[in-house]
């Protein structure tokens, strides 16, 4: 990920200077694709993670939290 600061300057420092994107990646410790994201890119975005899916467990998430603590979170009982 990369944070406003550097994103900044990796776009100042390629408009100003005319750096290579090579260049850009080493004196930022970056990969290069990340490097071509950030000159691609019209604004800064942070990351942000996807949202987690629903799991199979999801439908009895209340039964395995009530019957847990009771079974010492034995899962040979709980099944």
């Amino acid at each position: 990920m990369v944070g406003k600061a550097s994103w900044d300057e990796i776009r100042r420092l390629k408009e100003a200077e005319g750096l290579s994107v090579a260049e850009l990646a080493r004196r930022f410790d970056l990969d290069r694709k990340t490097v071509r994201r950030c000159l691609r890119g019209e604004e800064w975005h942070p990351y942000k993670r996807k949202e987690s899916r629903s799991t199979i467990l999801a439908p009895h998430h209340e039964f395995i939290e009530k019957r847990a603590p009771e079974v010492c979170y034995s899962a040979r009982i709980l099944y």
